[in-house]
């Protein structure tokens, strides 16, 4: 559905967005880092985005980058660490 609703309207963010989100709960570790960056260009300061590109460069064994991408995602938001967990995502799992 992101790929069709994307290929439709084009690349944006929103989309972008949950394409990454998918890919990271597939376990495509490398195809939700692209959607994540892809949205982060148009929306900079989306702390979610950032939060997402974080946990699949951790998964994806990029560790520096995961950590620094979760931190300003934490900046962003102090909340956003919470929401995350509500949605099952965490550093450690899922």
């Amino acid at each position: 559905d992101c790929r069709k609703a994307i290929r439709r309207d084009g690349e944006k963010p929103a989309y972008l967005d949950s394409l990454g989100m998918v890919e990271l709960r597939l376990g495509h570790y490398s195809d939700s880092i692209k959607a994540y960056q892809k949205a982060i260009a148009e929306h900079p300061k989306s702390a979610w985005s950032l939060y997402g590109l974080g946990l699949a460069e951790l998964r994806n064994g990029q560790t520096d980058a995961g950590n620094a991408d979760l931190a300003a995602a934490r900046a962003l938001d102090p909340q956003i660490e919470g929401l995350a967990r509500s949605y099952g995502l965490t550093a450690a799992g899922p």
